[in-house]
């Protein structure tokens, strides 16, 4: 009888949906890895943006300081003051050196908030500030930097962060700094981050699709041939892709550590800048303190408190610089020359003729330089007027107006041991005194204290006397000034005495940055700076806000920063990725080889599998006819063969000798009907032409028949058999064929026991599987457990050494196995220890069609359990 075999995984895999359905899912997979890795390198632009865009507003807090915040906190910012105009200047001023980049301040006051001098937008000082977040609560009460994130707050779509600016000795958040850029500029460089993933994915897809569609196509021999070179190509794409893909995201996470070593070292020389000059600022107000207290009592008393100062200041030289009016004048020129200043006279710039001498009817306030520390470090200024000079004037009566330290923009200052192009700031300071000395609040000017400061030299201070082999970075002094041109005004490395130093190689940048880094000259004008806070990682300005002008220290890595940060992951990955390619490709390729090799192999197999099974289909055949011809042409002559032995047997003439030869033959002849019978069933069940008539059978009626029939045979080998009770157990099974089945076990049981020997009959139901064992168990000579899987087949005989005296062919396990199998039943054997064997058979568990009476136990030789 032939069975159908389902069709497994692998022969449905093999169809050519199969094969679409797994390339589609492998494709799916791949675009979905794509994209998280894409995902993945914006979320770490997202995050450089948001620590760049932090970073800027901290730095922007420190550089204004708490003192103007203090001030701004407690000024009314609707009217005119000195500090919000110098605070909104160099904000303007700052902001003019970035593009798209907007910067407020945020003044708590009763509860809410104001707002404070900011780059844009002036009309909105000292207005309530309506937007308020849950970010602006966040920073006044822990003090905290924040990225706030992009807000549509009523003034545009931004993204911003907030810098809080605390009393350093209460903790109150003073002014909170906003910087801002449009949310567009932002959400545009994120898509440019995006975009090569989303082009990898969309070329991932076609690839695929087309793929499925030539596996879905008709089959050609061509391209079966064609297959394997098409995977290698396909393979290598998709490896090469990802590779790229990967090695980008490497270089970002590569970019992104240099980029905060970068800020890092920058933001540490910036803030070293900041400090030269506010000790500058200190240093000053201490000198204007003194010049308040003890007055210029004379040139000698002046250099004594000011040589202390000059050893640790940054600034060149301080200068006392009174207030001369026509009435003193000639008071002040003889008390110069009284102090040692042979010679002594007023001088003044005059636009048309240059440099003169002061007429003596001059009726003008004049502010010259009266004492110079150290001596000789500027003599051409001494009795210059610095009022007869712009710049001069108007950082010189921006002072004695507000009394804060007012600075020069950047001017060429004559110093002895100075470049000619060397550029500093004279620094003013108001000093005061008193016209009536009871009366708290009248002050006036009586002069002033000024310093000169070379940004040149500060800046080499900051780096550590002119080490230029060692620098890894361009630092660039920039004065801002909103109505011009950013002007560098010192450089490191730069030139030192006069002489250019081994100047420095154009700023060297990996080729992918995405930026144009500026470097020039001192003294020239970046007319085209403008440095995108989005797009320029490696281009930082720090702002310096001191003597109410804007400075920016511009800071630029050089070859030799990229050569100390190298970016070997980069470099990896991509290596990596393209060997890794390469052999999958390779491996592929062979796979694919191999596979079309094996599917032709197995295809020629096949087709010699079919041939071999039709013929011996065909033999099988044969040889079932020839077997049920010959038993049936043996039984004829057999059974008379029987019947004349029977005959013979029943002569009352026979002898004894003559019986026993005539039962010699009957014995020889039942055996050999018994074979002939053995071999018909074994040729019917294989030709398939065994009929099975299933039905409910009960156990207990069908043991107590085969213990009868087996008594004599148990008897003959002194084994007793037991059986127990199978009430009520009723099988699904052929009446007649499991009848043989236990005849046969029972029958080797017991002819294979030995002598005094025992052998048991059990059946038991399991409910919960729904099915009927039943055992036979001996205590014989057992069954080697290496050669139980031999038991079932046809012709095998384990004791033929052992017992030979013991007839048998070999075939009624065989058969038994059969007919089990054909029952929906199964057949086994295992080893009993100490000795002996468990044969059990297993078959489905069926429903009695009408009770019946419980039959009487009946004395007999088998003994009921």
């Amino acid at each position: 009888m032939e069975h159908s075999k389902p069709p497994s995984t692998t022969d449905w895999l093999s169809q050519k949906s199969g094969v679409a359905l797994s390339l589609g899912l492998a494709g799916t997979a791949l675009v979905v890895l794509v994209l998280a890795l894409t995902l993945w390198q914006v979320n770490i632009t997202a995050h450089s943006l948001k620590e760049r865009l932090l970073d800027q507003a901290t730095q922007l807090a420190a550089a204004l300081g708490w003192e103007d915040a203090e001030t701004l906190a407690q000024t009314d910012l609707q009217q005119r003051a000195p500090t919000p105009d110098a605070v909104k200047r160099q904000l303007e001023g700052f902001s003019s050196l970035y593009e798209h980049l907007r910067i407020f301040t945020l003044i708590p006051r009763d509860g809410a908030f104001l707002f404070g001098p900011g780059s844009h937008d002036n009309t909105l000082q000292g207005q309530p500030y309506e937007a308020r977040t849950q970010s602006l609560d966040t920073v006044l009460n822990t003090g905290q930097p924040l990225f706030s994130g992009k807000h549509d707050n009523g003034y545009g779509h931004h993204a911003r962060a907030l810098a809080p600016i605390l009393h350093p000795r209460t903790g109150e958040v003073l002014l909170i700094v906003k910087v801002e850029i449009p949310a567009a500029v932002w959400n545009q460089f994120l898509r440019q981050t995006f975009l090569p993933g989303l082009i990898a994915a969309i070329l991932l897809v076609a690839l695929f699709a087309v793929i499925i569609l030539r596996v879905l196509g008709p089959s050609r021999n061509q391209q079966e041939e064609q297959g394997a070179g098409i995977v290698f190509l396909v393979t290598l794409l998709i490896g090469l892709m990802l590779t790229g893909l990967g090695t980008l995201l490497a270089q970002q996470i590569g970019l992104q550590e240099q980029e905060r070593s970068f800020e890092r070292q920058a933001s540490q020389h910036a803030q070293r800048l900041r400090e030269v000059m506010q000790r500058a600022s200190d240093d000053l107000h201490t000198l204007a303190r003194f010049m308040e207290v003890h007055g210029a009592q004379g040139r000698m008393d002046f250099s004594d408190y000011v040589r202390p100062l000059i050893q640790r200041s940054p600034l060149q030289a301080y200068m006392w610089v009174p207030v001369v009016t026509p009435e003193t004048r000639p008071f002040m020129e003889w008390e110069a020359q009284a102090d040692g200043l042979t010679g002594f006279r007023l001088y003044e710039y005059d636009p048309l003729g240059g440099i003169r001498l002061v007429p003596e009817d001059s009726l003008k306030i004049h502010y010259p330089a009266l004492y110079i520390e150290p001596p000789g470090k500027g003599w051409s200024t001494l009795g210059f007027d610095m009022g007869s000079q712009r710049h001069h004037r108007i950082a010189l009566m921006r002072a004695v107006s507000t009394g804060r330290v007012i600075g020069t923009p950047p001017v060429p200052l004559l110093f002895q041991d100075q470049a000619p192009d060397d550029r500093g700031s004279l620094i003013f300071k108001r000093v005061e005194t008193r016209t009536e000395p009871m009366m708290d609040g009248d002050l006036t000017a009586k002069g002033l204290v000024a310093a000169a400061l070379l940004f040149q030299d500060a800046l080499e201070r900051v780096m550590g006397m002119h080490d230029v082999q060692g620098a890894q970075m361009l630092l660039q002094l920039v004065a801002l000034d909103g109505d011009n041109s950013p002007t560098v005004v010192a450089r490191h490395p730069g030139t030192h005495n006069g002489l250019e130093e081994s100047a420095p190689a154009p700023v060297e940048t990996p080729n992918f940055l995405p930026h144009q880094a500026v470097s020039l000259n001192r003294g020239s004008e970046m007319e085209n700076l403008r440095i995108n806070l989005v797009s320029s990682p490696f281009q930082r300005a720090y702002p310096l806000l001191e003597f109410d002008q804007t400075h920016a220290l511009v800071a630029i890595p050089r070859k030799d920063f990229f050569d100390d940060h190298p970016v070997y992951g980069t470099w990896a990955v991509g290596l990596l990725g393209s060997i890794m390619s390469l052999l999958a490709a390779f491996m592929a390729f062979m796979l694919r080889s191999r596979q079309l090799s094996v599917d032709r192999l197995v295809e020629l197999r096949t087709r010699e599998l079919e041939a071999s099974r039709a013929q011996a289909e065909k033999a099988n055949q044969a040889k079932s006819e020839f077997l049920s011809r010959m038993s049936h042409e043996l039984r004829t002559p057999l059974n008379g063969v029987l019947g004349f032995s029977q005959l013979l047997e029943a002569d009352p003439e026979l002898n004894e000798e003559q019986r026993e030869n005539v039962l010699e033959i009957l014995h020889a002849g039942r055996h050999l009907l018994r074979l002939i019978d053995e071999i018909l069933d074994l040729s019917r069940i294989e030709a398939g032409r065994i009929q099975i008539s299933l039905s409910p059978q009960s156990l207990d009626s069908l043991f107590d028949e085969c213990a009868a029939l087996m008594v004599p045979l148990a008897a003959e080998h002194q084994v007793r058999l037991h059986r127990t009770q199978a009430t009520r157990l009723y099988v699904q099974a052929d009446p007649l064929r499991l009848k043989q089945v236990v005849l046969n076990l029972l029958s080797n049981a017991i002819k294979y026991n030995i002598p005094q020997g025992e052998v048991w009959l059990h059946a038991e139901a399991d409910r919960t599987q729904g099915t009927v064992h039943i055992r036979v168990t001996d205590s014989g000579r057992g069954i080697p457990p290496e050669r139980i899987d031999t038991l079932f087949q046809s012709f095998i005989r384990l004791h033929e050494r052992e017992a030979p005296e013991i007839k048998g062919t070999g075939i009624g396990l065989a058969i038994c196995r059969h007919l089990v199998e054909l029952m929906h039943g199964h057949i086994g054997a295992t080893h009993h220890k100490p000795q002996g064997s468990i044969f059990w058979i297993e078959l489905p568990m069926a429903e009695p069609q009408e009770e019946s009476a419980p039959e009487a136990a009946r004395p007999g030789a088998v003994d009921r359990a």
